[in-house]
């Protein structure tokens, strides 16, 4: 009995959880428009103020055209006839996300696209065709009775169905076309350097919840290089099969759902899927390759390696989050793959003698990397600082000086002659977030 209480209580929250207030102006993602539009496609009803009224006229040309090509790839029927899509310019973060909360609806932020989603010829569609794919996805429904019981508590979706799922395979559906973030290698450098340094997580890793660099990264990028990889090994039927298992039945996790469709363990298809991700010909230490240096370890130094990677790229802030963005690097640069496994080291034993510094070890990440004649300048994420390292006539660096702190740093720029120094940051003291930029 009082198993049976236990299930009816879990039904009834799950039933009700989607009455959550969400219905005043999109949580107010159209403040500040004016004149507020809608146009109605087939099978979207576009909801714009007139500051928007190019990207809504370009969405509404092409919405049901990659809506039809969803569909087919995942042999289903287009479950919309007005689903609301809604186009603002409330926000200067570039972003867009898909709610089944209350009702099924997309927004988009009409804002200049950051470094890290700059992949596409045309930002918009694309980014609309991953949140139209997670739309698509967990709205195939059956019309069978138990079906219908598990779609009203949204079983599938809420229970069954974790991040590198969901994300997995909006990343996948965006990158066919040979765009997309699975065709970047910039996106790609941490599952080959994870491979690369023998730190390749589990499954259960990269499910969402993880807390700690790179943390809601790691959906993205090894749930979408998983789910890529299923596609090529097992056909897209299949993996249509597998989708439309998870959100019409009941499994405790996907990994029941995963089971039946394909017939394999799950960690049996982990551990297949990590054999096929191709690393480059490098030392996994990259102290044993000659000319690289540990800065941290170095810099202070009359002379040195510290310069060695010094013009190396870094990524950039997340907006959304205010972690890391995919891709960031830590002080000692990594390279990027070309063949199938590392190449053990041409200069034998001096791996193991040569160690990085502690900060190159304890999870910071720097970011940001500026240059200019006298030095550079970069930005520690886990702190949120910035840092300015002066060059020496003889070509090595200073030991690095902490310049300030500030909230929501996203990049900074040094002029030539290093007089200046610009911040861009953003600022969270309004409905919505803004970009402000600060010189010094």
């Amino acid at each position: 009995m009082r198993r049976l209480s236990a299930i009816f209580l879990l039904l009834a929250f799950f039933s009700f959880y989607p009455l959550k207030a969400e219905v005043t102006s999109i949580n107010g993602q159209l403040s500040g428009g004016t004149n507020i539009r809608s146009v109605q496609s087939q099978y979207f009803l576009i909801i714009f103020p007139e500051q928007c009224i190019q990207s809504a006229m370009e969405l509404r040309q092409s919405a049901d055209l990659i809506c039809q090509k969803i569909c087919s790839q995942m042999n289903m029927t287009c479950p919309f006839n007005a689903m609301p899509v809604v186009i603002t310019q409330s926000t200067d973060v570039y972003n867009a996300y898909f709610s089944n909360a209350s009702y099924n609806h997309i927004v988009l932020f009409d804002a200049a696209a950051t470094e890290d989603l700059s992949f596409y010829s045309n930002t918009l569609l694309s980014t609309f065709e991953h949140e139209l794919t997670h739309a698509l996805t967990v709205n195939q429904k059956s019309d069978k009775f138990r079906h219908r019981l598990c779609n009203m508590i949204y079983w599938g979706d809420f229970i069954e169905t974790p991040s590198m799922i969901k994300e997995g395979a909006a990343v996948a559906q965006e990158s066919r076309g040979g765009q997309g973030r699975l065709n970047s290698s910039y996106f790609l450098h941490t599952i080959r350097q994870a491979k690369l340094s023998g730190e390749f997580p589990s499954w259960p890793d990269v499910l969402g919840s993880r807390d700690i660099y790179p943390a809601g990264s790691t959906p993205y990028i090894f749930g979408s290089s998983f789910t890529q990889w299923l596609q090529e090994k097992y056909g897209m039927q299949k993996y249509a099969d597998f989708w439309w298992e998870i959100i019409n039945n009941f499994h405790i996790t996907f990994r029941g759902g995963f089971q039946k469709v394909y017939g394999v363990n799950l960690n049996a298809a982990w551990k297949e899927f990590v054999q096929s991700v191709q690393v480059p010909s490098i030392n996994s230490n990259p102290l044993a390759e000659e000319f690289v240096g540990d800065f941290f370890r170095d810099a202070g130094k009359a002379s040195g390696k510290a310069g060695g990677n010094a013009d190396g790229k870094s990524g950039n802030a997340d907006g959304k989050s205010g972690k890391p963005a995919q891709g960031a690097q830590s002080a000692a640069s990594s390279q990027s793959a070309q063949s199938s496994k590392p190449a053990p080291s041409s200069q034998s034993g001096k791996a193991e003698t040569k160690k990085l510094d502690r900060k190159n070890t304890s999870g910071y990440r720097y970011t940001g990397l500026a240059s200019c004649k006298n030095g550079f300048a970069y930005i520690e994420g886990e702190t949120s600082s910035v840092y300015f390292s002066a060059i020496r006539k003889d070509g090595s660096f200073e030991k690095p000086k902490k310049l300030f702190t500030h909230n929501g740093i996203a990049s900074i720029s040094l002029s030539p002659d290093g007089a200046f120094l610009a911040l861009s940051y953003y600022s969270y003291n309004s409905m919505n977030i803004k970009t402000k930029v600060k010189l010094y």
